[in-house]
């Protein structure tokens, strides 16, 4: 699938589609970000992140494949060990051009996968490719289809995926599984989003060890959560395990998955770091 080009000033997403989630990211290396719980307050940054439409992802591991092997393909070093640390993770969907676009990533250590430990999820279990550590498989979460919303019709709060039950399944399947608490951050990225972890790592340094997300879209005046790519401290997600069941009581059915977490997390107190400039996409007050 052709994606629309996209001009990026740093690094951050774009999206196959207009849509809230699929919007694409970019930030200008002298972007001021502003603290909003909502509050304000300014901070300087460059960031990079991603182009976007799809689901989510995670690994399992399996024997490596033999040196050989024409899918074990390494041509682009991962240090796992870079700080701070992040988790990152996309939600795939098991067939169209998604699938083979995240095992080419895979192949080039490209986007999630070069991140300090990540995650696929699909509604069925589907071998990427391989890694150091051996075969990448997502982890299979079934999911109901969703359906398009459309603003302001019943409630809706988007004109996109109507997807926030199917990112609360999710998000259970990667608190149980543990493996995000390891680290700093956790990134959801959609996996047409051009994503490069090591310039976001320059720029969540400074808010390391604290109760954070980041907004990365303008519109109606205020700052908007785009689903390209969300960036949560691990604090912040702890908060949101403990206290799920306060944002599950919220009207969320009409919401997109994005518009869930920006106003479960504000609500939980979690503060909110604005970047308006983040994405460029029609969506967003933000685009030049």
């Amino acid at each position: 699938m052709q994606l629309r080009e996209t001009e990026a000033h740093a690094l951050l997403p774009t999206s196959a589609s207009g849509s809230r989630e699929a919007a694409r990211a970019m930030l200008g290396p002298n972007t001021c970000r502003t603290k909003v719980p909502m509050a304000k307050a300014c901070l300087c940054a460059g960031l990079l992140l991603a182009a976007s439409i799809g689901i989510l992802g995670h690994q399992a591991a399996r024997p490596a494949a033999p040196a050989n092997s024409s899918d074990d393909v390494v041509s682009f070093a991962v240090d796992q060990k870079a700080s701070p640390s992040l988790f990152c993770f996309s939600i795939m969907q098991a067939e169209g051009y998604e699938r083979e676009l995240v095992k080419e990533q895979l192949k080039r250590r490209a986007s999630i996968f070069g991140c300090n430990d990540f995650a696929v999820i699909c509604p069925k279990n589907i071998s990427l490719g391989f890694f150091s550590w051996g075969e990448v498989f997502t982890w299979k979460n079934s999911a109901t289809p969703v359906k398009m919303g459309k603003y302001g019709q019943n409630g809706q709060k988007t004109d996109s995926f109507l997807n926030t039950g199917t990112f609360l399944q999710a998000w259970d399947t990667l608190f149980n599984s543990g493996k995000l608490w390891k680290h700093d951050f956790v990134v959801k990225v959609d996996p047409d989003a051009v994503f490069f972890p090591d310039r976001l790592r320059e720029h969540v340094l400074k808010d390391n060890g604290t109760s954070v997300f980041y907004t990365n879209c303008g519109k109606y005046g205020h700052p908007l959560l785009y689903g390209s790519m969300e960036v949560f401290s691990t604090q912040a997600l702890q908060v949101y395990k403990d206290r799920e069941p306060e944002c599950r009581a919220l009207p969320w059915q009409g919401w997109g998955e994005d518009y869930y977490m920006q106003w479960c997390l504000d609500f939980l107190g979690s503060e909110q770091l604005e970047v308006p400039e983040l994405l460029r996409d029609g969506y967003c007050s933000a685009t030049p």
